[in-house]
């Protein structure tokens, strides 16, 4: 078993609102790969996904936030060998969340 390289695309939009808040939005894409067997570690084969987020600034202060949801694609993770499938991802999601307090000094 491998840990194979994966390329995750995205692109997105930011744009300041007002002097203090700033919004961004985001789609993300990375592609299946020809293999349903996949290790443990990353077990799914692909996702799409949307995010967005947000920062306030108050003087030296800036608070950044946001939430992501991912589509994951079916996944069958295996160890060792022979190649054999230990379990079955299917229908799954995620949810990720972030918040980041950053001060200017």
């Amino acid at each position: 078993m491998s840990l194979d390289d994966t390329v995750t695309y995205t692109i997105g939009l930011g744009r300041r609102l007002t002097e203090r808040f700033s919004g961004s939005a985001s789609l993300l894409y990375e592609p299946e790969s020809g293999d349903a067997l996949v290790s443990p570690f990353a077990p799914t084969n692909g996702s799409r996904g949307v995010a967005i987020g947000g920062s306030y600034r108050i003087d030296d202060i800036e608070l950044f936030g946001g939430i992501r949801y991912s589509r994951l694609n079916e996944g069958k993770p295996e160890t060792g060998t022979p190649d054999v499938a230990r379990a079955e991802l299917a229908d799954s999601g995620a949810v990720s969340l972030g918040l980041r307090l950053g001060i200017d000094f």
